[in-house]
């Protein structure tokens, strides 16, 4: 027998010997995935803000309303605080504004670790909703003024938005939204206000200031073009232009369904999310105002101060 017919024998048992093997035994042979064969899929998740004095804390739910995980607790004697702000920074990283500590953190959607993205500063008072621009730059709701910092955690500036620009004025404001123009629109709870500035410069300006009643709380954009808001001591949602003017009742009162009700967020089928804190749930409606029904009741679900849409793109396994 030749020497290239024996080498050709031998070639063709270790082949049979290897398939042979178990598939733990050849795991050793599997080779890596090449980057451009992974697939990724978009997923999409609620994360709500509890403010209830036992059960503070971040939790993720999917967009079916079953809950995921509890991400962070704020009731450690370490890290206390009273989380009323949230927004998504990037696919892997959510950022949470805190009252009584007064600071902003950031917490990993992976590992759900913490670090500081930001505390100290002017940023002292009464702390509530936080946003992001196009730019990635963060703003956060403190007392009467709004407060900015750049995507690396540096204050911009002391005071972003002052107490009185123009014909603005910020009352006890409770929640903002940006819209896809860099302007911001905030809900002014004393003064009844729905306040529209502009944004897009180093100096914020004002653009409107839109009367309204009862004591104006969440406020959100939808895919649809119009702004929605809702009403404290009313509890009622309106559907409004998108400077916030020209504001009509879609969801009259009902306190069985929604009472107090505090943040607002559009699903991705364009449903509308709405925390009504009084009965520690999440209500769904559609955009038209008609009632759904509950979307998130449980023990994480209390004293709800903000809700925020989470996008993420996650490998398929």
């Amino acid at each position: 027998m030749s020497g290239k017919a024996v080498i050709n024998i031998l070639s063709l048992l270790i082949v049979l010997a290897i398939v042979s093997c178990s598939k733990k035994e050849a795991e050793f042979l599997t080779l890596p995935v090449a980057e451009e064969d992974l697939v990724y899929q978009t997923n999409y998740y609620v994360a709500i803000a509890g403010g209830d004095t036992n059960h503070r804390g971040v939790a993720l739910y999917d967009e079916q309303g079953n809950l995921v995980d509890l991400i962070k607790h704020y009731r450690s004697p370490t890290e206390l605080g009273t989380p009323r702000g949230l927004i998504q920074f990037d696919n892997d990283n959510l950022l949470v504004a805190l009252d009584n500590t007064d600071r902003i953190e950031n917490i990993n959607l992976d590992t759900f670790t913490n670090s500081s993205f930001f505390s100290g500063g002017t940023l002292s008072g009464n702390i509530y909703d936080i946003g992001i621009d196009s730019l990635q730059n963060i703003y956060a709701i403190e007392s009467n003024v709004v407060e900015k910092f750049d995507m690396l955690g540096n204050q911009t500036t002391p005071v972003y938005i002052n107490t009185t620009v123009g014909s603005c004025t910020l009352n006890n404001p409770r929640q903002l939204v940006i819209n896809s123009s860099n302007e911001m629109l905030i809900t002014s709870y004393s003064n009844n206000r729905i306040l529209h500035y502009d944004i897009s410069s180093t100096t914020s300006s004002c653009l409107t200031s839109t009367v309204v009643a009862n004591n104006p709380y969440g406020i959100m954009v939808h895919s649809n073009g119009s702004i929605y808001y809702n009403t404290w001591s009313d509890d009622q949602i309106y559907r409004a232009n998108a400077d916030g003017s020209g504001g009509v009742v879609v969801f009259a009162t009902n306190t069985t369904i929604l009472n107090n009700p505090t943040a607002m967020v559009e699903l991705p089928n364009g449903n509308i999310l709405v925390a009504s804190s009084n009965t520690d749930s999440v209500e769904e409606f559609a955009e038209d105002g008609t009632y759904i029904g509950t979307f998130i009741l449980d023990t994480q679900s209390l004293n709800i101060t903000d809700m925020v849409i989470i996008t993420r793109e996650e490998l398929v396994e």
